[in-house]
């Protein structure tokens, strides 16, 4: 089967939509397909062309683990700023769709990843041009998003891509989504549960068991006798990091110095949470790096304690399941949940791989970081959690689960073809189904969740 996959973003970057396309393409292939991924030339976050790559008018073609990569040429900005990433988006979304015409002679399938938006309307095209089904995967209600942060206030403008977005759904064969809750939020719209598929994030599994220690780097770092709580990812609206900020301004307040954060990463709120931990006292434990390569992240993670994840207290984000949950658990790190209520929340208790706080507070977060740094027989246990359920949530079983989803989605598309689907069946052949976990959860009352 040849699986053509449309995604903005592939490796070597390293933000989570490239890592879940890249490492399922990986095992797709393996498995004895033949998969194309069309992308853009690496530049997120920052904006700018990686080392070794130019942003060709005409593309380029590479081969990665396997996979045929189709790079285009797109107008290229910092993940900061809505109208220029909008026009990255669109440009994107042009060219990747005549790409796709021009450089695939045939497909058996056309998958694309959300966010962002626009990439799925030329994935789209490209598959009702080609005559093939079409599987839209949804990583985030991206209208819903854009309107619930503040990055688009006037409804209005967002008119129009609510009912692309529906027109969407309705043309795809299958819809594979990120959490339970979008499936319900889909059903609730009047989208057919039948070809709604819900399939977790994972972890990579070769990343399973707990990296020794750079000591160098740790000392390097002033961590030396700390307790380090670590957040290393996208640092955007979504991610509300001023709040732990504000916590460790608390810490400091209270003359508690033997608490360290480390922050890694890039994005539009890199600038502000900067200013805010400059504002502080030279004795700040807060550290603030770069976005580091992927082939680095292992080396610092190891010099941190506790994973920090932190989402701000949204009613989008009550629906996210971030994947630095999955990757905390494959590396061992018990994790501090800072989020609204929702399936990030069920996952981790669940689990019983670490805590959970509400977002919004950074007094009380402040006392649970001195409550966590004290904990170790608690955090001990949090991290056998994770270890013990880290091989359920891996991305090769996501892919293996995501495989099955294209056969029924292709089988489907040549039934309809030859006018044998019936569409009375509520459970047939042609239906979608979800990861084993999912079940699981979505059986889960707030009491069992807490317990």
């Amino acid at each position: 089967m040849h699986i053509v996959f449309f995604s903005d973003n592939y490796i070597p970057e390293s933000n989570p939509a490239a890592n879940r396309v890249s490492e399922r393409a990986k095992v797709w292939v393996e498995a004895g397909h033949k998969v194309t991924v069309i992308s853009s030339f690496p530049n997120f976050p920052e904006g700018k062309v990686f080392s070794g790559y130019r942003n060709r008018l005409f593309g380029s073609t590479e081969i990665i683990d396997g996979v045929t990569v189709l790079r285009c040429w797109s107008f290229m900005a910092k993940n900061q700023g809505f109208f220029f990433r909008v026009l990255d988006f669109i440009s994107f979304a042009i060219v990747s769709f005549f790409r796709c015409l021009i450089s695939i002679r045939s497909a058996d399938i056309i998958c694309v990843t959300s966010p962002q938006f626009f990439q799925t309307i030329g994935a789209a095209l490209a598959a009702y041009f080609k005559r093939v089904p079409f599987i839209f995967e949804i990583g985030d209600l991206w209208p819903d998003a854009v309107s619930e942060l503040g990055v688009v206030t006037n409804n209005k403008l967002l008119k129009p891509f609510y009912w692309l977005e529906m027109r969407l759904y309705k043309f795809a064969t299958g819809i594979i989504v990120l959490t339970s809750a979008y499936k319900t939020n889909l059903v609730n719209r009047g989208i057919d549960p039948r070809k709604i598929s819900v399939i977790r994030n994972g972890a990579d599994l070769r990343l399973v068991g707990h990296a020794k220690r750079d000591v160098a780097l740790h000392k390097s770092l002033g961590f030396e006798g700390k307790f380090v709580f670590g957040f290393i990812g996208t640092l955007g609206i979504a991610q509300n990091l001023s709040n732990a900020v504000a916590a460790f301004r608390e810490l400091e307040r209270r003359g508690n110095d033997k608490i360290a954060l480390l922050i890694i990463g890039a994005g539009g709120e890199k600038q502000i949470i900067r200013a805010a931990i400059e504002q502080a006292p030279k004795s700040s434990n807060i550290v603030m790096l770069d976005a580091i390569p992927r082939s680095e992240v292992e080396k610092y993670t190891s010099t941190i304690d506790v994973s920090l994840i932190h989402l701000r207290n949204s009613k989008s984000n009550t629906t996210v399941i971030p994947s630095k949950v999955f990757e905390a658990m494959g590396t061992g790190k018990p994790i501090l949940l800072v989020a609204p209520k929702g399936e990030a929340q069920k996952i981790v208790q669940y689990r019983q791989v670490g805590v959970f706080i509400e977002d919004g507070n950074p007094v009380q977060l402040a006392d649970e970081l001195e409550r966590l740094a004290v904990a170790s027989a608690e955090l001990e246990e949090y991290s056998k959690n994770c270890l013990k359920a880290a091989p359920l949530h891996t991305r090769k079983l996501q892919a293996e689960y995501y495989l099955s989803a294209i056969k029924v989605a292709v089988s489907r598309a040549h039934k309809q073809l030859l006018g044998t689907t019936r569409e009375k069946n509520s459970k047939s052949e042609f239906e979608l189904t979800s990861d084993p976990i999912t079940e699981m959860i979505e059986s889960m009352t707030e009491s069992e969740a807490a317990a």
